[in-house]
């Protein structure tokens, strides 16, 4: 009998370091989520201005061949698909915006603003749908991204991942649409947000 309890108690802790570690997972994965999501939206805005066109990812690739992320160097003459990049690695937008950083092309004030805010944003926008609405009717975004943003609520995406797309746009975007955001949120009585996101 004796012996059985210390087996209960035994699994009883067992259990509970599991649930513990997964709990820690779990967290770590949301935070690597988000920090890709919001690398991700800064590479695509440096390669929609075109201002990506112009670095040399040969020594990144090799690099990454050298850690075992990648197969096959390249030669410094051969070009570099940074599709192949995105499609072999498990973070790839995070990497490659290191990289970026390290070549001079870091963030502007308003986009860095954001980034910097993002995580707190996830979890203070408390109603995206009515934040969208808002958005919508002052005609924030460009008609594409109005039309992207108002379509990710017929998609059933909880709060974070609503909050997640909007953010992921206004990365896309300009200074002034950053503006037209801020007054959204301060309208909507996030004067928290507003403030966080103040320019100096």
């Amino acid at each position: 009998m004796e012996e059985n309890q210390k087996i209960n108690v035994e699994g009883a802790k067992y259990r509970e370091k599991i649930d513990t570690l997964e709990k820690e997972l779990r967290s770590y994965k949301q935070r690597n989520d988000t920090e890709e999501s919001v690398a991700r939206a800064r590479v695509m805005s440096l390669m929609n201005n075109g201002d990506i066109l112009r670095v040399n990812f040969v020594p990144l690739h090799n690099q990454l061949v050298t850690h075992g992320f990648l197969q096959n160097r390249v030669s410094e003459h051969d070009s570099v698909s940074l599709d192949q990049m995105v499609y072999s690695l498990s973070n790839p937008y995070t990497i490659i915006l290191n990289y970026l950083d390290t070549k001079g092309f870091t963030a502007v004030g308003w986009q860095s603003k954001i980034h910097n805010n993002f995580s707190y944003m996830l979890k203070n926008i408390l109603n995206p749908e009515e934040l969208i609405n808002k958005l919508c009717d002052k005609s924030v975004f460009k008609a594409d991204d109005t039309e992207s943003i108002v379509k990710s609520r017929t998609q059933r995406l909880d709060r974070k991942a609503m909050t997640r797309h909007i953010l992921e746009i206004l990365l896309k975007s300009d200074e002034e649409t950053f503006r037209k955001f801020r007054e959204c949120l301060k309208e909507l009585g996030y004067k928290d947000i507003f403030y966080k996101l103040r320019l100096s």
